[in-house]
């Protein structure tokens, strides 16, 4: 389950998060991948970042790709040094 700051539109990904659909952080939020955290799409998951939306990953989280996942960014996609990116082949980054 995702927490949320509802006046600053901040949310925080779970420290273990497997997401298994698409799932789309929207215009004017923020979602952060907090330090030690581990983030797994899985099968054709795609995580979305929509336009005037922000995806901020923390120094010390991970992320990881399954075959044909894909993370789509319109928005926003911070990412700290000490992030590591893993992944299956076919993963695709999309950058708008």
């Amino acid at each position: 389950m995702l927490t949320t700051n509802v006046a600053a539109q901040d949310y925080y990904a779970p420290q273990n998060w497997d997401i298994t659909n698409s799932f789309t952080i929207e215009s004017g939020d923020r979602m952060y991948i907090t330090a030690d955290s581990k983030v797994t799409l899985e099968n054709s998951a795609r995580l979305i970042v929509a336009k005037g939306a922000e995806l901020i990953v923390e120094a010390g989280a991970t992320v990881t790709f399954d075959i044909k996942s894909r993370i789509d960014v319109r928005g926003e996609w911070l990412i700290a040094q000490g992030v590591t990116i893993q992944s299956g082949s076919g993963v695709q980054f999309n950058i708008y």
